[in-house]
């Protein structure tokens, strides 16, 4: 399945987990399967934008967006962060005014329905899984190999990933306190104190995808790419003696840019500069699957990279 398919299918289990949990949660009272009901409220809500940015980003480029619209899924993992801290705030409240006022709860109902959320949720985590990079690059080592692994990773996937993951870590915790709470014959606060590790898991997830989305959004230099490394690689092209204001950005983590200025060596003619140009652009895509680059040739070192334009 592509991955269109694959978060369709995601979001409609979701939706049927959702209606169980809430219903089981208001028959067995219990705050954990609550908890674990609003998580899968936002996963539905986080894949179904996740879904209309991966049909977004099919659209071809226009006049008014060169570029098309692959930034929309960076949108989404921000809208889907929002989301996860809003619910994640939530059963905070709820987990504390239930261990100030405890009620009790049944256990029996707890493990069923969390068994079968562990299973949904486990399959769509397996499903929406996708590897950290290129197994063609696999043999790489050092720098290069680092950056590119993390750069073959769509984040707007690794965030409907993430949701999965959580959930099923999150239905685990419901079967836990319905078996504690069962052996033990009344700890019901321990079904508070599980929906208060649901709400850190959700808002780690928060955290990383506010993060990653945010540092793209900046365009700053994508996560795992060392620009030193990048600049020596390309000042070792035959015909380059110099490397400057080179510049490194994402309008996705699998869409990275690159412009940079190179000196070449002993005034070339255009037609040699021009295949001095493109051997470092090889090389770029080769060591960092960087593949659309903007390279400025100069037989003099310009003084572009001594102006700030945001200064002006």
């Amino acid at each position: 399945m592509n991955r269109s398919q694959r978060l369709g299918t995601a979001i409609v289990l979701n939706i049927i987990l959702l209606g169980g949990e809430a219903s089981a949660g208001l028959i067995a009272h219990s705050l954990a399967l609550f908890a674990d009901a609003g998580h899968n409220l936002t996963d539905a809500a986080g894949l179904i934008v996740s879904l209309i940015a991966v049909r977004l980003t099919l659209k071809p480029p226009t006049k008014t967006h060169s570029f098309g619209l692959h930034r929309s899924t960076i949108l989404a993992a921000l809208a889907n962060a929002a989301l996860i801290l809003v619910v994640g705030t939530w059963i905070v409240y709820e987990a504390i005014l239930r261990i100030l006022h405890p009620s009790s709860i049944d256990p029996k109902i707890m493990i069923i329905v969390g068994a079968g959320a562990l299973a949904i949720n486990t399959v769509s985590t397996v499903m929406l899984w996708e590897k950290s990079y290129n197994t063609r690059k696999a043999q790489q080592a050092g720098q290069e190999q680092k950056y590119l692994n993390h750069k073959k990773y769509d984040l707007n996937m690794r965030t409907a990933t993430l949701h999965m993951a959580g959930d099923a870590a999150s239905s685990l915790g419901v079967i836990i306190a319905g078996g504690i709470i069962w052996l033990k014959g009344g700890w019901y606060f321990v079904d508070p104190a599980v929906s208060m590790a649901i709400a850190v898991i959700i808002g780690i997830q928060a955290w990383i995808l506010l993060r990653s989305s945010t540092q793209i959004l900046l365009e700053s230099t994508p996560q795992g790419l060392d620009l030193a490394v990048l600049e020596k690689t390309i000042a070792n092209v035959q015909g380059v003696q110099d490397v400057h204001d080179v510049h490194v950005w994402s309008l996705t983590t699998e869409l990275p840019i690159m412009a940079g200025h190179i000196v070449l060596k002993q005034h070339p003619t255009l037609e040699e500069a021009q295949k001095i140009s493109d051997s470092v652009k090889k090389v770029i895509l080769d060591k960092f699957g960087i593949n659309h680059c903007t390279i400025e040739t100069e037989c003099e070192r310009c003084v572009d990279d001594q102006v700030q334009p945001c200064s002006i």
